[in-house]
């Protein structure tokens, strides 16, 4: 299925989604344009696990082309290996409701070999 169309035979969802994916488009080009980066992720079953990344304006810094969505194990074969544990940590205490936010440096890998710390 394409972007422009759903396979609904709904006018008002078409439209609705329509707008989203305009909205969608703007709010890359204004994080693009202003060098900012946003990840998130999608937890299709509810577990870091299983989760998908998506991220806009992140791997690019570092000298990769932009990614479509990956798992977040592929994503952190991207971070420093020292980071991998404790971050991992932190995202699954905010996940399990254990925490309210997500604080965590951590180190990744560029396309280069060297390490960039975000």
């Amino acid at each position: 299925m394409d972007e422009k169309h759903s396979g609904t035979n709904d006018p008002r969802l078409e439209e609705r989604l329509a707008v989203l994916q305009e909205r969608n488009a703007r709010l890359e080009l204004a994080l693009r344009l202003s060098n900012a980066g946003m990840w998130d992720l999608e937890l299709s079953d509810g577990t870091l696990r299983g989760a998908r990344m998506n991220a806009v304006n992140m791997w690019e810094a570092l000298g990769y082309a932009p990614p479509e969505a990956a798992s977040v194990a592929e994503r952190m074969s991207l971070w420093h290996p020292d980071d991998v544990v404790r971050v991992q940590e932190v995202l699954e205490a905010y996940l399990g409701g254990r925490s309210r936010t997500i604080r965590s440096k951590r180190g990744f890998v560029r396309r280069a070999g060297s390490i960039a710390g975000i």
